[in-house]
């Protein structure tokens, strides 16, 4: 079967649209065709949602990045080393275990009840047994469980549920209209619904991905949503300077502080980057130009190389 691309492309200069184009269909069995509104699950794109909401928590006073996650925490940690602080959860190197052990959740999903895991709280068990991947800041592993973690350090601190956070936190002062935790049984209209390939068929991935979004993943977005968050966050409307220098910090890995970093000519370049069942997306941003490339897909579709071609002459 040969897999077209299903989704929409964005290149953005600032406020500036250069180029916008949707393709494929965000409804296959009912023919609905994407448009440049219509919304996409972030799968671990996400994430960089948890880690602005951790940061603000920081400027309030509320933690400090550096203090260790024992402290905020209110459930059994068990093999997991109390002494992890919030900042080698925020940029990967916390060592702590993984939900799914080889990142298969495509398989992980088909053996659970998903209608049953609709809060951070409900994946606890699934990484709360396990040992250790490796001693805390000795390595970096992208790991769902560091977002999973934070985002209960943002719920015990605040007493709220994170999609009510990013909700009256980042979501209505950035005026993204589209964006927005959506339960799959709930999806609102115009958002693409996520298909995968089996036995050279398109399938729904309803069953292979979590219901609901939490702290990691599952988060909807639009291309122009994500031109918005950009434009607030290095405007300095969500975190100050200092804060978010230390954000677009590489710390040596290729990683900041929820946000994958690259660098173009000794400039550097953040990457807001996830996949899952049904579900691929990558965003990069460019601070010293405004350079905005987003490519969204609903059909598992290798957007990598369509992000690159399109922004290896911008940046």
């Amino acid at each position: 079967m040969v897999r077209k691309f299903s989704g929409t492309v964005c290149v953005s200069r600032y406020d500036n649209h250069l180029i916008t184009n949707a393709y494929g269909f965000s409804d296959y069995s009912n023919g609905l065709l994407n448009d440049m509104y219509t919304r996409f699950n972030m799968a671990q794109g996400s994430s960089v949602f948890t880690a602005v909401i951790i940061l603000m928590l920081k400027e309030k006073g509320l933690l400090s990045l550096d203090e260790s996650i024992g402290k905020y925490l209110k459930i059994p940690l068990r093999n997991i080393d109390r002494n992890i602080t919030v900042r080698q959860l925020l940029n990967q190197t916390s060592g702590v275990p993984k939900i799914c052990d080889d990142d298969n959740y495509r398989m992980f999903w088909e053996t659970k009840d998903t209608s049953k895991i609709r809060f951070n709280a409900d994946l606890v068990p699934f990484f709360l047994t396990k040992e250790m991947r490796f001693e805390k800041g000795t390595q970096t592993e992208l790991n769902d469980t560091n977002f999973i973690l934070l985002a209960l350090i943002a719920e015990t601190l605040t007493k709220k549920p994170l999609d009510q956070l990013v909700e009256r936190m980042i979501i209505k002062p950035c005026k993204l209209t589209e964006t927005g935790y959506y339960p799959l049984n709930q999806l609102p209209g115009n958002t693409a619904h996520g298909m995968m390939e089996e036995n050279d068929e398109l399938i729904s991935n309803i069953y292979h991905c979590e219901i609901k979004g939490n702290g990691a993943s599952g988060a909807y977005t639009t291309c122009y949503d994500m031109c918005r968050f950009y434009r607030a966050l290095f405007s300095e409307e969500l975190i100050c300077k200092e804060t978010l220098d230390e954000m677009i910090h590489d710390y040596g890995h290729g990683y900041g502080l929820g946000l994958h970093i690259t660098t173009h000519k000794d400039k550097p370049v953040v990457l807001i980057a996830g996949e899952r069942p049904g579900a691929c997306m990558i965003s990069s941003y460019a601070p010293h130009n405004g350079i905005q490339v987003s490519v969204f897909s609903n059909n598992e579709s290798d957007v990598r190389k369509i992000h690159d071609e399109l922004s290896v002459d911008l940046w």
